[in-house]
This record gives structure tokens, sequence and C-alpha cells, in this order.
């Protein structure tokens, strides 16, 4: 099809912006997901070097899959009632599991955000597994509009996010939590470069996870 001669100029432009812009992307492996596998064992071990005694399961059922651990993308279903009963917040999540992070969320916070104390609870699971805790959360992060409430959060694609959940703080709660898959991902940082005086910009990938 021929583009009308009025058109041209700034069809061209725009064409030439965009392949200035591509070749200057870069690509940068972010190191995620190249830790050796750990056994139940060694995640249990893991954990407890960092928060200490870890809670301890009122049922469980053991998974056969590869073990929640640390540099891992966790999808995981969890349903929280109060002393009674009472539903007190539920749905399914994906993050990346780190045993190692203590920090509350952040907005650039790509990977999810999920609180010491649920990282703890989790520690030792496999793939297919489940359990029943009794824990009371007070670690959790209190920057939101509800303080007697905990979020956690799934990692970030643009806007959105893989999953959310409110949960009660500071409060005796039962967590029922069931590991349905853990993957060992490939991020990738892209760079974009500054084109026409808008700055340079980053964007966050997952390839693949298996």
């Amino acid at each position: 099809m021929e583009i009308p001669a009025g058109i041209r100029p700034a069809w061209l432009a725009a064409a030439a912006v965009l392949m200035l812009a591509l070749a200057g992307c870069r690509y940068s492996d972010m190191g995620v997901g190249k830790s050796p596998d750990m056994t139940p064992k060694q995640a249990e071990d893991d954990a407890k070097y960092v928060y200490g005694q870890l809670p301890v399961p009122l049922e469980e059922q053991a998974g056969s899959g590869p073990t929640v651990q640390p540099d891992r993308m966790v999808t995981v279903d969890l349903a929280f009632s109060d002393a009674d009963g009472h539903p007190a917040g539920s749905g399914r999540i994906r993050f990346l599991y780190s045993a190692r992070s203590t920090a509350g969320p952040t907005a650039g916070d790509m990977f999810g955000y999920v609180s010491q104390t649920l990282l703890a609870a989790m520690a030792g699971m496999r793939e297919g597994g489940s359990r029943r805790l009794r824990l009371t959360d007070s670690l959790c992060s209190d920057k939101y509009p509800y303080p007697s409430k905990c979020e956690i959060f799934g990692n970030m694609y643009g806007e959105k996010t893989s999953g959310s959940i409110f949960y009660p703080r500071g409060t005796p709660t039962l967590v029922n939590i069931s590991i349905v898959r853990v993957c060992r991902p490939t991020m990738i940082e892209e760079h974009f470069p500054d084109v026409m005086g808008g700055g340079p910009g980053r964007k966050i990938r997952e390839v693949s996870c298996r």
C-alpha cells in the first residue's frame, strides 16, 4: 500500500525514532533463579538462620515437587480465618520467595512482597504440599491505609500485580497454605535509551520459569 505524499514525512520521522529506540535498547540478565536447589531440610535450616524458631504446623500434607526456597518463583493459595473460624482474607499470589527479605514493600518492588512471618511459615514446603498454622503477624508493613491489616502481593507486570491479599495484623490468625507451583525464573532487565529528551527507562521481564 502506497503512503500518501503528505503523510510520508511524519511517518518516516516516527519510524526513524522507533528504529533509534530499538537500536539503543540493551538487555541484562538479573541473575535471578541461579541458586542451587535445596532440600526441604536445607530450606528450613536457611530460614531458621534468618528468623530463628519457625512456626509449627497444626496439620501438614507433604508435597512432592520442588522446594520453596530463596530465588524461586512461588505460586501459593492462602486462606486466613480468625480464632472463631470466620474468613479473614484469601486468594492466590505469585511472588519471588526470598528468605532474606525482611524489608517492607516499596512502590518499585517488581517481584512481590510477602512478610517474613509468612515466608517463615512456608519454609521447607514443596510444590503440591499444604499446611495449616496458627500465627500472629506483627511484622508486615503498616504503610497502607488500613493499620489493622497486612497486605501481601505478587510480582508486578506494568501496573498490575499477580494477586493481592489482606489479612489481620497483630491478631492470632489461622492460615491454610497450599503451594501450587515452584519454578526457577529467568528475569531480564530491558534498558531504554533517552529518546527526544524523554529520559532513559527500564523494564523487568520474566523470560521463563522452569
